[in-house]
């Protein structure tokens, strides 16, 4: 599960990366200002899904201690 998360945030930062790159790219093509907007939000979530993942355990500890140590 926390891979998981992890790998959702890690996805969200390259989506954000590829709409920042677009939005200096071709400013004339598209709304750079909601590019940017889009970018942030995506940036924010990839923060809130890095912070769920920290609070989650270990998958090699249980209740605060490693397992078979």
């Amino acid at each position: 599960m926390r891979r998981r998360i992890l790998d959702e945030a890690i996805g969200r930062e390259a989506h954000a990366d590829a709409l920042a790159t677009l939005a200096a790219s071709r400013p004339m093509d598209v709304h750079v200002p909601t590019l940017w907007v889009l970018a942030r939000s995506r940036r924010i979530r990839a923060m809130e899904l890095r912070g769920s993942a920290a609070i989650l355990p270990h998958p090699h500890e249980h209740d605060g201690r490693s397992i078979g140590g």
